[in-house]
């Protein structure tokens, strides 16, 4: 909490899942980011696209509900009345951030 609805509602579908997970961020969507995400060994999750708003919560709780792995990574490829996005989520807000970071590295 003390971020937006969206990110918290987010947050507490992985919690569901993953207790261990307790901080995320969102960031822009891009390829290149995804690919250094990759290259990190973060355990990634691709959704979308989504055929409406509404989806999005379904999709994400279907898709974490399957993996074996904790996810590190939420790839959104968003949809019809929703922009592509990462999620990123850890432990610590910290952990979140110096993930996060990586997309900036060279």
């Amino acid at each position: 909490y003390g971020g937006s609805r969206h990110t918290a509602l987010i947050l507490l579908i992985v919690r569901k899942y993953w207790r261990g997970i307790r901080a995320a961020i969102v960031i822009k969507y891009s390829e290149q980011c995804v690919v250094k995400l990759q290259k990190s060994r973060l355990t990634i999750i691709e959704i979308g696209p989504h055929s409406n708003p509404g989806d999005l919560y379904r999709d994400i709780e279907e898709e974490i509900g399957k993996t074996k792995e904790k996810p590190d990574v939420v790839v959104d490829k968003g949809g019809l009345g929703l922009e592509p996005v990462i999620y990123i989520f850890g432990s610590s807000a910290m952990e979140v951030v110096e993930r996060a970071l990586k997309c900036i590295e060279s």
